[in-house]
């Protein structure tokens, strides 16, 4: 099948990349979409040259560089509160080589506007969260080319969404970030008591009208939102660092999105996660284009790994696995405009390429069995791929 892509990473910063790239390689992802880092754009242009020249073992990088936002202050952050402010920074964004703008929660309407304008002068796109003070719909038709973790969609789809936008800018004033994000949750989750599937229909029209893309990240929702204490024996944790292990052990209860949410808070979020998943199930349905992603640096999202369980879950949600693996391979070059010489298996086209030992549009789950994986034309028989595996454990449990 053809290489794989993760639409949705963080896979730079705080010494990442080189614990993350093994895992991702062996798990046949040749691609990936960078949506935010602290690392400077030049670090990451220089790991990629580095790739490219066959120097450095690594998957295709797209990035965004620095999230742009509003009010908070965070170290992946380039933080903008005017018009003018927010079209300077996609200038500068777009001289340093990045390949699109990552947008955030917290952005004001005129910064929001202002990118999307600043952004179609200047033939760069922008993807991210459609901030609290802007609709799905308005999104979209200012031209964001992707919409992450169906945010804004509890809202979008609810019959009560003019009389809930207050509460969605209570939080966006609210300087605390995890209290900001505890009124955001308790509004979603009264947004979901007044679902309608015929306005979620309505909004997939603008969706597929506007060509406004959706990266679900179905896997992460369900970790954060649904989550299943026997993610802290997972046996891919083998794979992961000491000292990540030790922090994520105090997930969710010290995470910063969810330390300040209630107990009925997260009964409901487990109720909004399964109105997410029937969301997706309805703009698939009605034809939206869509992308798999698995916002890999959270915690219990395994590198690698998890975009396979990205795949299975949107199995679940209704695709065929033929359309499930769409999202991972062909919709993402596209996307990218890249469809010329990756996505497909074609005589021609780069070598970006996963062998395996079963049929994946029989059983989803048959992308995990890899016999071979081929990066930029670099083959990596079963016995690469588990020693790469194997020193990533041993890697992971040295002190």
């Amino acid at each position: 099948m053809p290489g794989l892509w993760d639409m949705h990473v963080h896979i730079f910063g705080a010494g990442r990349f080189p614990i993350m790239t093994p895992l991702l390689i062996a798990n046949g992802i040749t691609g990936v979409r960078e949506m935010g880092t602290c690392a400077p754009l030049a670090t990451i242009n220089g790991i990629r040259k580095q790739i490219a020249e066959g120097k450095l073992l690594g998957p295709r990088i797209v990035a965004a560089g620095p999230v742009v936002d509003g009010g908070f202050k965070d170290w992946t952050n380039a933080n903008v509160t005017t018009a003018s402010e927010a079209r300077e920074v996609v200038r500068s964004l777009k001289q340093q080589g990045a390949d699109f703008i990552k947008i955030y929660d917290n952005l004001s309407r005129p910064a929001f506007f202002a990118i999307a304008d600043e952004s179609r002068k200047l033939d760069i796109p922008f993807a991210g969260h459609p901030p609290d003070a802007v609709s799905d719909r308005e999104a979209a038709e200012a031209g964001q080319k992707s919409i992450e973790h169906l945010v804004g969609i509890p809202s979008a789809c609810s019959t009560d969404e003019a009389k809930l936008q207050p509460q969605y800018e209570q939080a966006l004033n609210e300087p605390d970030f995890s209290l900001a994000n505890a009124i955001a949750t308790r509004a979603d989750i009264r947004a979901i008591d007044s679902f309608s599937a015929t306005r979620c229909k309505d909004l997939a029209s603008v969706f597929r009208t506007q060509r406004t893309w959706q990266c679900p990240t179905l896997v992460v929702s369900r970790v954060g939102y649904a989550y299943d204490p026997s993610l802290k024996k997972d046996w891919r944790l083998k794979y992961i660092p000491k000292d990540w292990v030790s922090d994520w052990a105090s997930f969710p209860e010290r995470d910063l999105w969810f330390q300040d949410l209630t107990p009925a808070d997260r009964e409901g979020l487990a109720r909004v996660y399964r109105r997410l998943v029937e969301s997706a199930s309805i703009f698939h349905r009605e034809s939206v284009d869509f992308l798999a992603g698995t916002d890999v640096s959270r915690p219990y999202i395994f590198p690698g790994f998890s975009l396979h369980d990205e795949l299975g879950l949107l199995v679940e949600a209704g695709f065929t696995p033929g359309e499930a693996l769409k999202t991972a391979t062909s919709n993402p070059a596209r996307f990218l405009g890249m469809l010329d010489r990756l996505g497909t298996v074609e005589k021609g086209k780069l070598a970006d390429l996963v062998l395996l030992d079963a049929n994946p549009l029989e059983d989803i789950h048959n992308t995990e069995k890899i016999q071979a994986v081929i990066v930029d034309g670099k083959y990596l028989d079963r016995t690469a791929l588990d020693k790469l595996l194997a020193d990533a454990a041993a890697s992971a449990s040295m002190p």
